[in-house]
C-alpha cells in the first residue's frame, strides 16, 4: 500500500463516521500550539478534531504532539515495510547451517568446470551470509533487496567499501545469468570472492581477507 492509498482509506474512514476531512491542512487552521505538526489530514467533527499522520520506515522518529489541545486528538496511520522484487520476502530465514550447505555444496559437490552453476551457488551462499549478519543486527533483511542489505553491512562496518562495489559488479553477472543472457562471467576468481564473503560472514575467516 502506498501513502497515497492510506491516506485515502483514512479519509474515507473518517467521512463515513462523520467527519469533515481537509488534507493538507494549513498552519491557520491549527490551534497554535500545534503548527509546527503538519499533519497529512484534519478531521473536524462535532467541536471534535484529529490529526492524522501516516508513518513509514523513512519516519519512525517522528512523535505524536507532547501535549494536545482540549478536543484535538493524534491518529497515525502506520504502513507496513515496502516489499522489494529482489526481497525474499517473508517466510523462512537465511541461516548459517543453510549458508554451510551452499558451501559445501560448491567446494565437494559441483565440478569446477560447471562455472555458472559455481557461480550462482557461491552467489546464494555470500547473500546468504549476508542476511544472516544483517539478522545479527536486527535488520528485517527478509524484506530487503540484496544491495540494501549489503549497504547495511558496510555501515556496520561488517563489509568494506571496496568489497560492496565488487559485490555490485557482480550483481549484474548474477541478473545477466539468471535470466539466461551471457555477461562479463562467470570466472574462478568472482567465485572465490563470493565464496570468500560468505564464508567470512560465517565467522571462519576475517573479513578483510574475503576481499
Amino acid at each position: 500500500m502506498t501513502e497515497v492509498e492510506a491516506l485515502e482509506q483514512a479519509a474515507e474512514r473518517y467521512r463515513a463516521d462523520g467527519y469533515e476531512v481537509t488534507a493538507n491542512p494549513t498552519p491557520e487552521q491549527l490551534p497554535e500550539s500545534l503548527r509546527r505538526s503538519r499533519p497529512a489530514l484534519l478531521g473536524k467533527r462535532n467541536g471534535k478534531s484529529v490529526l492524522v499522520e501516516v508513518w513509514t520506515r523513512g519516519r519512525v522518529n517522528d512523535l505524536p504532539p507532547a501535549l494536545l489541545p482540549p478536543g484535538w486528538s493524534f491518529d497515525v496511520v502506520l504502513l507496513p515495510p515496502p516489499e522489494y522484487p529482489d526481497a525474499p520476502g517473508p517466510g523462512n530465514e537465511a541461516t548459517p547451517e543453510f549458508t554451510r550447505l551452499l558451501l559445501d555444496e560448491l567446494d565437494n559437490l559441483l565440478p569446477r568446470k560447471a562455472s555458472q552453476a559455481r557461480f550462482l551457488v557461491a552467489w546464494a551462499a555470500a547473500e546468504a551470509g549476508m542476511r544472516v549478519a544483517a539478522g545479527r543486527s536486527g535488520l528485517a533483511a527478509d524484506r530487503l533487496p540484496t544491495k540494501a542489505v549489503a549497504r547495511e553491512l558496510v555501515s556496520a562496518g561488517v563489509l568494506s567499501h571496496d568489497q560492496y562495489e565488487r559485490f555490485d559488479q557482480l550483481l549484474e553477472v548474477r541478473n545477466r545469468l539468471v535470466h539466461g543472457v551471457p555477461g562479463d562471467g562467470p570466472r574462478t576468481e568472482q567465485v572465490e570472492f563470493l565464496a570468500g564473503i560468505a564464508r567470512a560472514l560465517l565467522g571462519q575467516t576475517p573479513v578483510a581477507a574475503a576481499g
